[in-house]
């Protein structure tokens, strides 16, 4: 009867032990659908645009000393902070006049009257630049400048 009983006994622990492994064996799983890509959006980064749009001489000071009036338009699609322009002789000979161009909000104009050097002969070409520091990555940076005659 014992040899009977073992018998069950080992019997019955293999049928476990086999069902065990049965269930901890990897089922083939059904297929899945591809995930959706990722859909990332093309777009251009905005971006400021600094302009110089108008330059010219206005009446000297009484001193002798030159005035120019000159205007800064932000035609980029982005504000654009605090920058620093410069009139200058165009050949860097001379005198030159640094301003503030104020924060500018896409599309703001800010007008400027500065002085500048004192007897500049007549017709020298005078530079003004916008962004004379290009603290700011502009969209367009070849437009930052306009030249004019005295």
């Amino acid at each position: 009867m014992r040899i009977v009983t073992s018998a069950l006994l080992g019997a019955l622990a293999l049928a476990s032990m086999d069902a065990a492994i049965a269930q901890s064996r990897l089922q083939p799983s059904t297929p899945k659908p591809p995930a959706p890509e990722l859909q990332i959006e093309k777009g251009t980064v905005k971006k400021p645009d600094l302009v110089v749009i108008k330059a010219v001489r206005g009446p000297d000071y009484s001193n002798g000393q030159g005035r120019i009036f000159l205007q800064i338009k932000n035609a980029g699609a982005a504000a654009v902070g605090k920058s620093q322009g410069l009139a200058t002789h165009d050949n860097n000979v001379g005198c030159g006049t640094y301003f503030m161009v104020p924060a500018l909000a896409p599309g703001a104009v800010s007008s400027h009257t500065i002085r500048y050097c004192e007897d500049v002969p007549k017709g020298t070409r005078i530079r003004v630049i916008a962004d004379q520091t290009k603290k700011h990555a502009e969209s367009d940076e070849t437009n930052n400048r306009l030249f004019f005659n005295w």
